[in-house]
């Protein structure tokens, strides 16, 4: 008889046949047999990692490194997980200690670059990833990174000849096509936008990855029925081509072909069953259908496959607010949840409008582009051109983090205790900031309705808003419960909050959010951030 595999031997084998739950399954039994299986944790953090579970897998790699300090594999996971949460400052000194410990390495190297990157520390960014690209001249993805530092700095004719540069020497480069496209978009180089594609995919053997990265381009331009042809031919290439099937699938919800979209991500799901974005889409497809009670199933088997995710408990809870089920209200609770705070100035000015004048000079440096970011939600307008706003060395942005900061801790020390409550539960000890940006609105500008996928809580605080207009008077202000698709709800809109300079808003990051378009030739300039939990369980 053969002999019986370990947890360890199964798992990579699940993982191995694509079977990550199975995988992630085998690992949590194992632990709860035997708490300190270093092995056992050090898998399943780089497990939760790839299947995009960062706190679990953070949670993990910590327990593997109290287990083994100088598991330097340990440290190099934790440092990759930190970056993909927007922790720069926190991955630094995990990655230099790694770099002392094995040597010269281009992998670290490149991760020195990006966290370096995400500081605004730009010159030493390049540095670093100069020394990656000595070390491996065929790491692409260092010459990528570049292109990104090069488009912070606003260099982003040399961006361009970068990237189109790297596809000359690899047409079928995704992420350089991705980067290239992104910014010919918000310079507004229309007659160029989305070519690289078509002239890869003309001398590509593998089209179908360019067929499939080009229709999600024209998703997020609103051209769905261009999106299905480029995704339909992907699939007629590679018939089991999950990205294309749920790409399709997507493509036809749309065009508003609630009949097609279904059956299109059954197949899909038919493809693979765990794949949570694929439940995702199917329980927003199958709630524009008016298909409430399946949209709940399928949001609830995204959860129990990643039980944090922010999509699937936004889509839980428009699947009950459709049947009129109660869980809603205790879900959502628009009234305690979302709380706004009017911070004080920070110390040494007056008053806040004397801040916010010195402020707006600080953000106005940033702004770059001549149009947003084809993959973000403001409409009219654009982003700060910087990779985090928080920890990156602009002196008055620092200043308000501490209000920032205060208005944080009274917001989570008020928390109820919930510990079946998907929000309340995750209340730790501490915070980080996952993610902070500014973004700025102009006339006719509003963001569409959306959540925060990769925070907890999600905020937006405004340093300068439009003059209310007497026949527009709601015109910029925030609105929750509203999700961006028509699903048959009587009274969409659960609450408004009026802009005011000054005033922070806090909700948890699954609730519904947009604005209401307004006009007038004044901006509304915002600053906003995630944050995640730390310390919690």
């Amino acid at each position: 008889m053969p002999t019986a595999q370990g947890p360890i031997e199964l798992a990579n084998r699940l993982r191995g046949e694509g079977r990550f739950a199975d995988a992630i399954a085998v690992l949590q039994s194992a632990l709860a047999a035997r708490k300190n299986f270093l092995e056992a944790h050090f898998n399943l953090a780089i497990l939760l990692q790839q299947t995009g579970n960062f706190s679990g897998a953070e949670r993990e790699y910590r327990a593997a490194l109290r287990l083994k300090p100088t598991l330097v594999e340990a440290m190099q996971g934790l440092a990759g997980v930190l970056l993909e949460t927007g922790r720069s400052e926190e991955a630094l000194p995990l990655l230099r200690r790694v770099l002392a410990e094995k040597g010269p390495s281009a992998l670290i190297e490149y991760a020195l670059g990006r966290a370096l990157g995400m500081e605004n520390r730009l010159e030493e960014a390049l540095t670093h990833n100069q020394r990656a690209r000595s070390l491996n001249p065929g790491a692409t993805m260092a010459y990528i990174h570049r292109g990104e530092l090069l488009e912070q700095l606003g260099r982003n004719e040399e961006a361009i000849t970068l990237y189109q540069d790297i596809l000359m020497r690899e047409p079928g480069n995704i992420d350089a096509h991705a980067r290239l496209n992104a910014l010919l978009y918000r310079l507004k180089r229309d007659d160029v936008f989305l070519r690289s594609f078509d002239a890869a995919t003309a001398r590509s053997v593998h089209p179908a990855a360019l067929l499939v990265a080009k229709a999600n381009f024209l998703m997020r331009a609103d051209r769905a029925a261009e999106a299905e042809e480029c995704f339909s031919r992907a699939l007629v290439l590679e018939p089991k081509n999950i990205a294309a099937a749920m790409g399709r699938a997507a493509a036809l919800s749309g065009q508003s072909n609630s009949d097609a979209a279904i059956h299109a991500f059954e197949q899909a799901i038919a493809l693979q069953p765990d794949d949570v974005n694929v439940l995702n889409g199917f329980a927003a497809t199958l709630l524009q259908a008016r298909e409430a009670g399946r949209a709940e199933k399928s949001a609830k088997r995204a959860l129990a496959l990643r039980p944090h995710d922010q999509t699937a408990l936004a889509l839980l809870g428009l699947s009950w607010r459709a049947q009129a089920d109660g869980r809603d209200e205790q879900r959502n609770d628009y009234r305690d949840f979302v709380r706004v705070y009017d911070l004080e100035p920070p110390k040494g000015f007056a008053d806040t409008a004397t801040f916010h004048a010195e402020l707006q000079d600080e953000l106005q440096k940033l702004y770059r582009d001549d149009r947003e970011h084809i993959d973000q939600t403001l409409r009219g307008g654009t982003r700060a051109a910087t990779s985090k706003l928080f920890g990156a060395g602009y002196r008055l942005v620092e200043m308000l983090r501490t209000r920032i900061d205060e208005a944080l801790k009274r917001y989570i020390g008020e928390m109820a205790c919930g510990e079946d409550h998907p929000f309340l539960a995750r209340r730790g000890r501490s915070f980080t900031y996952s993610g902070s940006w500014s973004s700025r609105l102009s006339d006719c500008g509003f963001h569409l309705n959306h959540i925060h996928p990769a925070g907890w809580i999600s905020s937006a605080y405004y340093v300068e808003v439009p003059d209310r207009q007497p026949a527009d008077p709601a015109g910029g202000h925030l609105k929750f419960g509203e999700p961006p698709w028509d699903i048959g709800l009587a009274d969409p809109v659960r609450r408004i909050v009026e802009p005011v300079p000054g005033r922070l808003v806090l909700f948890p990051s699954y609730l519904w959010h947009g604005t209401i378009p307004f006009h007038g030739p004044k901006s509304r300039t915002t600053i906003a951030f995630d944050v995640l939990p730390l310390n919690y369980g």
